[in-house]
C-alpha cells in the first residue's frame, strides 16, 4: 500500500486567514509503484493567522477490504 497527499493553500482571505484544501489517495497493489487506486478523500479546512494547528486526515480503501491511511499533518499561517 501507499498514500498520496497534496495540499495547496489560498491567501487572501480576510484577516489574514488561509484556506487550505487537502487531497488525499491510497493505492494498494503487489508493490510500493501500484497504480491501482482504491481510495480518494478531499478535506478543507481554515488555518487562523499567526497559528499552527495539527489536522489528521484518513482515506478508506473503498474498493476492497477494511484498510486506510491516515495522514497528520502540522501547518502553520
Amino acid at each position: 500500500m501507499r498514500g498520496w497527499v497534496r495540499v495547496d493553500a489560498v491567501d487572501g482571505a480576510p484577516g489574514g486567514w488561509l484556506q487550505v484544501r487537502i487531497e488525499g489517495r491510497l493505492y494498494e497493489g503487489n508493490n510500493c509503484a501500484t497504480t491501482d487506486l482504491d481510495g480518494t478523500g478531499v478535506r478543507f479546512v481554515w488555518l487562523p493567522p499567526n497559528a499552527t494547528t495539527t489536522h489528521t486526515f484518513r482515506v478508506k480503501n473503498t474498493d476492497e477490504g477494511d484498510d486506510y491511511i491516515d495522514y497528520k499533518l502540522v501547518m502553520q499561517n
